[in-house]
């Protein structure tokens, strides 16, 4: 069971009764948040929300000032039903000052509880039902909180989440990256996205969870279907976990991933297989502040890597249009420090989107 968590050397304490209070009083705290009704264009059907579900794979951690920081998913929730919302559905963080958790005041000022909505795709996996058919990938999916020792307003959240990749062919004739029909989609996300994958994601606030900076894939592993292998298998990364304490360049983290052809007892979602675990950090900064949120490759810094991020680059090496900053940065494709035709040619190689 969870024990009273002593704060760092401070006189203070989160105690159990404390986190079980809060718990009962999250999804409360952002009622005014919601949709009041949610409305199902496949079957006409309308619902009146009525509050927030939420998973218990929740992270409370505790800063160096004694303050607690929470993060829970929320999903919408109606009488018959659960609800997915684009960018109200996800993971919520909540921290308070703790010399108010007896008798906090109104939201979000500093004498109460302040939450924040956190900027990851969370619907990408929420929607869809994982490898055993029975169960919903929110149950795997997890956002966990890592501190920066020295200030206590710098906090990360790492999440394993989709990156759902380009829709198929089949569900998009037009090829305009739009669902055909949304009355017909499949059960299985790779049905739809055949490079759909769990990966694992990042994003960063330097104010306590006011705003978030950012957005970064770390580990960028997509399915590719047209290989043909015994065990062509998605490269799942599932599971991750933070270690307590980071610092303002670096987030330290771990993670597990399935090795899809070894599983002795017979289930088929991620846990039940033989896992590989591995740990590691990511340095948020480089020779130019704020460049983390960006892939190596997008030149052009609109989140995509497609031909524009070919044609900028050449342009930078013709001298026609010289990069500057991030731009710069991203445009060293090999890693060699230098910018060139190789680096044009590496590009070449990645999974270009039109």
């Amino acid at each position: 069971c969870l024990k009273s968590l002593i704060i760092g050397g401070n006189p203070g304490m989160v105690t159990t009764r404390h986190l079980i209070f809060t718990i009962f009083r999250m999804k409360y705290l952002i009622i005014f948040y919601r949709p009041s009704t949610a409305f199902d264009e496949c079957t006409g059907e309308q619902s009146e929300i009525t509050g927030f579900w939420s998973l218990y794979d929740f992270d409370m951690r505790v800063d160096m000032e004694g303050n607690p920081h929470i993060v829970m998913s929320m999903v919408a929730e109606s009488e018959n039903y659960f609800h997915l919302f684009d960018w109200k559905t996800g993971f919520y963080h909540f921290t308070i000052d703790r010399n108010y958790l007896e008798n906090p005041g109104a939201v979000n000022t500093s004498t109460g509880w302040n939450w924040s909505y956190v900027p990851l795709p969370a619907n990408d996996s929420f929607r869809w039902t994982r490898h055993d058919g029975s169960t919903n990938y929110i149950f795997g999916t997890m956002a966990q909180i890592s501190l920066d020792r020295d200030d206590p307003d710098n906090v990360y959240i790492v999440a394993n989440i989709a990156n759902k990749g380009e829709l198929s062919s089949e569900y998009d004739a037009d090829d305009n990256g739009i669902i055909d029909d949304p009355c017909n989609t499949p059960d299985f996300p790779w049905q739809m996205y055949p490079n759909w994958s769990e990966d694992i994601w990042i994003t960063y606030t330097e104010d306590g969870g006011f705003t978030w900076t950012g957005l970064l894939n770390v580990t960028q592993t997509p399915w590719d279907p047209n290989n043909t292998g015994a065990n062509n298998c998605s490269p799942e990364e599932q599971y991750v976990h933070t270690a307590h304490w980071s610092d303002d360049a670096d987030v330290k983290f771990m993670y597990q991933q399935p090795e899809w052809n070894f599983n002795e007892i017979g289930d088929q979602n991620g846990p039940d297989h033989k896992n590989r675990i591995f740990a590691g950090f990511k340095n948020l900064y480089s020779p130019h502040y704020d460049c983390w949120m960006y892939q190596t490759g997008d030149v052009n810094l609109d989140g995509t890597i497609n031909v524009l991020d070919i044609v900028k680059l050449a342009s930078h090496i013709l001298g026609t249009n010289l990069l500057e900053d991030c731009g710069l940065e991203m445009a060293d494709v090999n890693g060699d420090g230098v910018i060139n035709i190789l680096d044009v040619i590496e590009l070449l190689w990645f999974p270009i989107l039109p």
